[in-house]
């Protein structure tokens, strides 16, 4: 069942759809991946690996910690890390190949949610 918002083209690997949260948690958690994408300073993506930059601030990194630990307990095919480093938080989002449909459909969220530059 696709949950609508992350909908990449082609097939979906069975991880996909390994996501624990219902639609509507599903819906609202990529609306708030969008809404972090507003406060992104720069993103990379290679495929595998996901990784979003944001100005460093205690309150940032604490939020963008609980996300991750949530996303952690919905998503466990795929790897949440955040880290710290001078004035920078990265929020480093890492997938095996069969949820690289997954991965991709986080990519293009908070690309869509990212400020033109």
């Amino acid at each position: 069942m696709s949950k609508g918002l992350i909908d990449p083209p082609g097939p979906r690997g069975a991880a996909f759809d390994a996501c624990t949260l219902d639609q509507g948690a599903f819906a609202r958690r990529m609306v708030e991946f969008r809404g972090i994408g507003m406060d992104a300073v720069q993103s990379e993506y290679d495929g595998t690996t996901l990784t979003t930059w944001f100005a460093a601030s205690d309150a940032a990194e604490a939020y963008l910690r609980d996300l991750a630990e949530r996303e952690r307990s919905c998503c466990s095919f795929m790897a949440f890390t955040v880290e710290r480093a001078d004035a920078r938080i990265a929020l480093r989002i890492t997938a095996a190949p069969d949820a690289a449909a997954a991965l991709d459909g986080f990519a293009r969220i908070l690309r869509d949610g990212m400020p033109r530059r």
